[in-house]
């Protein structure tokens, strides 16, 4: 018997979350949000902190875009 993720456990039937189908409006709005904000990051003109806490927003836009999408990756 394989062991479930923590994410299985939970969304399991006597888990706290219910597992949704991919929804693509909620994955192209996190990439478009996610683009933005690496965008913003680029800038110079903007302060280190600010490009930091832009760039790193942008990368938990892109893992929970890509999580939204369905898709499933391996680790290498």
């Amino acid at each position: 018997m394989t062991s479930q993720s923590p994410l299985d456990r939970l969304a399991g039937p006597a888990g706290v979350l219910s597992k949704e189908p991919p929804d693509a409006n909620e994955f192209a709005g996190l990439v478009q949000s996610g683009l933005a904000r690496l965008t913003d990051a680029e800038k110079t003109s903007n302060s280190l902190y600010s490009r930091f806490d832009l760039a790193y927003s942008d990368r938990n836009k892109g893992e929970a875009a890509w999580q939204t999408s369905g898709l499933n990756y391996v680790d290498a």
